[in-house]
Formats: C-alpha cells, structure tokens, sequence
C-alpha cells in the first residue's frame, strides 16, 4: 500500500501488528519498505505521531532512524455532563442573575 505524498514529506500512520506476529520485525520491514518506496516517489522526509508510552513501536521508529521532534497533548472539551455536574446544578451556567 503506497503512503500519500505530502509534498516532499510522508507519513506513516496507523502502523499495526496483531499480537501474535510482534517481536518478528514485520513492523520495521513494512515500515522501511514503505519508506523506500516513497523515498522513490519523491519524498524526501519522513514524520510521524506515536504516543509517548508505545515503547514497542518508539523502538522500531528508533531502529528506522526516527527521533522525538517534540511532544504533545491530546485534549477534549469536556461533555455536558461533565459541565453539568461542575456547576453543582444539573445544567450549564446561568449568565442570569437571581431574582
């Protein structure tokens, strides 16, 4: 399966060995085959995301040649229920005064 060229750059994503098939290098020779053929496409840098505790998948990026750019955070905005309960009143704010 070709990666999609961005420009000059390629990024792997959603890079995935089932259970039974980890710790036999199918990840890295996938990944490096891929590499390769975008490489031969065009591309002339690589990136990609994985989260800081996969250390399974950090070692094989490692061994590829990959190295931590910067690190980031996931955030979410918070549910109603979430805001409900908050405010202590079963719904969102009031911007009304009492009276």
């Amino acid at each position: 399966m070709p990666l999609p060229p961005e420009g000059d750059l390629v990024g792997p994503f959603d890079v995935f060995t089932g259970p039974h098939a980890r710790t036999r290098g199918w990840a890295r020779a996938l990944c490096r085959s891929m590499l390769q053929q975008a490489h031969a496409d065009g591309a002339r840098g690589a990136y990609l995301q994985v989260e800081a505790d996969n250390g399974a998948a950090r070692a094989v990026y490692h061994r590829l040649g990959f190295a931590d750019a910067y690190g980031y955070h996931y955030r979410m905005a918070p549910t109603l229920d979430d805001t409900a309960s908050a405010h202590g009143n079963g719904g969102p704010p009031s911007s009304a005064g009492s009276g």
